[in-house]
């Protein structure tokens, strides 16, 4: 299966999994010249940036998986989608990582889904 297509099934499956647990999903694939957000989604005066990776096994820490080039291209886009959308109430802001990796252990869920919320910082925000 090619890699974008295993990325949003990847993608598909935190978005269900974000409905279940209250989220109201904004954005998928918010592309600007800087960067991509997978998903942008809210819950109560909360937008989380939400960053999902795929992964095979749990060999990587978080920060091999999401480095800091990551986060800041991550950041700028954030700013941009802030800006393109502003709120007249006032909006608390997080950066969450989705972590997928295929559940060999149990048929009926397809996917384990570890959801880290305020998985890093952007300074200078």
């Amino acid at each position: 299966m090619h890699k974008s297509v295993i990325g949003l099934q990847g993608e598909e499956h935190v978005t269900e999994f974000l409905v279940k647990q209250g989220y109201s999903i904004l954005k998928r694939n918010y592309q600007k010249r800087f960067g991509e957000i997978d998903i942008i989604a809210t819950q109560g005066h909360t937008i989380a940036f939400i960053e999902v990776k795929r992964r095979q096994s749990n060999r990587f820490a978080l920060s091999q998986v999401i480095n800091p080039t990551k986060q800041r291209k991550i950041g700028l886009t954030a700013k941009s989608y802030i800006s393109e959308n502003p709120s007249d109430q006032p909006v608390n802001y997080r950066f969450d990582v989705a972590l997928v990796q295929p559940n060999i252990g149990d048929p009926e869920q397809s996917m384990h889904i570890e959801y880290i919320q305020n998985a890093f910082t952007i300074s200078h925000w």
